[in-house]
């Protein structure tokens, strides 16, 4: 993978040497300071966090299922995954380590940060019946408080 610049369309950085887990990438997303960037892989089943200066990976953080979506919240101190297996997952960027899991009935394939960081809505896709009838659940959406990790509403 390579980092272009949107200045001189030049390429800046060449993640190249990461290796193959390039290819299962399913989404990225920047720290909003362009220092970190997080990204959500199938074959993993984690979200992998490299920091382009350095070039390195500076986390790992697991899901049991794919991980479909990542984001970080405004202020970058926070990194939020949603995946398969049913969570999303708020990390704190300075140690990685897990600050909320939010549930869900279903996978659940987005996650977004409010403008002001108060909450993170999540939510879920489309799913399976026993039949092989894609069915849409009736809590689609859900807002979490990121103030106290609760459940604040549900969006039909």
């Amino acid at each position: 993978m390579k980092l272009w610049s949107t200045k001189t369309f030049t390429i800046f950085k060449d993640l190249t040497p990461f290796g193959a887990i390039w290819l299962d990438v399913i989404r990225f997303n920047w720290s909003p300071d362009s220092s970190l960037l997080a990204f959500a892989t199938d074959g993993t089943h984690s979200v992998n966090v490299c920091s382009i200066e350095k070039s390195v990976f500076v986390a790992t953080l697991g899901h049991n299922e794919t991980v479909y979506n990542c984001c970080f919240s405004v202020d970058g101190l926070y990194l939020a995954s949603a995946s398969g297996d049913k969570t999303v997952k708020v990390w704190s960027v300075d140690t990685y380590s897990l600050i909320y899991t939010f549930s869900h009935d279903y996978q659940v394939v987005y996650c977004d940060w409010s403008p002001d960081g108060s909450c993170i809505v999540t939510g879920v896709g489309y799913f399976e019946d026993e039949n092989y009838n894609f069915n849409e659940p009736e809590d689609k959406l859900k807002v979490w408080s990121t103030k106290t990790g609760m459940l604040s509403k549900i969006l039909s």
